[in-house]
């Protein structure tokens, strides 16, 4: 039963028209020109005050292992937080890296309010994964 499925199978999908795709090809030089398309580095965190990656945003670099205050218009307003790869972060509640949260890890959360944190974050520690 099993082989005459197959059988059926393969004839159906090899008897079908078959599409084509023409390939892309880019121009290096075009991508060298834009700096903003450059690999990000260590550190790097990506924010914003509405859900799905929307409202104010913010990215920066960020030092490991220190604990950045957020000040306004960021305390208490994040609704989307990504660390870029390589990179994870606690986040805390507090002004002072003392109301421990969660650690996220890359790709982050477009919104926080699957974990309970949507605009509780009052700052956080980039960690190196």
């Amino acid at each position: 039963m099993f082989f005459l499925a197959f059988v059926s199978l393969f004839l159906c999908c090899a008897a079908s028209p078959t599409t084509s795709f023409t390939a892309l090809s880019f121009n290096d030089t075009d991508v060298d020109t834009h700096r903003s398309l450059d690999k990000r580095s260590p550190g790097g965190i990506f924010i914003t005050t509405d859900i799905n990656w929307g409202g104010t945003t913010g990215y920066a670099i960020q030092p490991f292992d220190v604990c950045i205050r957020l000040d306004p218009p960021w305390y208490h307003t994040i609704s989307s937080f990504g660390p870029d790869q390589g990179n994870a972060a606690v986040i805390y509640e507090d002004y002072d890296c003392n109301v421990l949260g969660p650690t996220i890890n890359y790709p982050g959360y477009g919104n926080l309010l699957d974990i309970g944190w949507n605009d509780r974050i009052g700052s956080f520690i980039v960690k190196a994964v």
